[in-house]
């Protein structure tokens, strides 16, 4: 027993070691900060790309309200057909009333058939669209159906599959 008690005697200045120093708490904080500012980076980045098409389809729209309404109407339509073929759309040898229904299938509305929009199928070829007065109501409308179209694009497998 005497000889434990000598070893434990011993031990007596032996101590526990310090723990090792932590990581400060601003560097936790500044890598946090770094970490958030990345991921608002790329969402907003994300966010631009996938909303690109329709600031420019809008940007394109907003120049034809000051115009006349002829060629108002003509910027409009030119905006349309940007707007489906930037969709995937397979809309370069259609018009008339072919054009009309496949705007309502993509805007998933009747406006172009049987409203308003109908100015953009064969009535836009007519000369009495001159004399049309409502193109700055036409041309809100669409602007209005444009900023309600998903970001993303839709899958036209089917539709593909269809026309071939």
């Amino acid at each position: 027993m005497r000889d434990t008690a000598e070893l434990l005697a011993q031990l007596r200045d032996v101590r526990e070691p310090l723990p090792p120093e932590g990581v400060s708490l601003w560097l936790i904080g500044a890598n946090a900060a770094v970490l958030i500012f990345i991921i608002i980076l790329l969402w907003h980045r994300k966010h631009q790309r996938t909303n690109a098409w329709k600031k420019q389809v809008l940007e394109h729209l907003h120049k034809a309200h000051n115009k006349p309404p002829q060629e108002a109407i003509g910027i409009a339509a030119a905006g349309l057909r940007k707007l489906m073929l930037l969709r995937g759309y397979r809309v370069e040898t259609l018009s008339g009333t072919p054009w009309l229904q496949q705007l309502d299938t993509a805007f998933a509305t009747h406006w172009f058939s049987k409203g308003d929009g109908r100015l953009f199928g064969e009535a836009l070829y007519q000369p009495d669209i001159a004399s049309y007065k409502d193109t700055s109501k036409v041309i809100n409308e669409l602007e209005k159906l444009i900023a309600t179209l998903p970001a993303s694009t839709p899958d036209h497998t089917a539709e593909k599959a269809e026309g071939s």
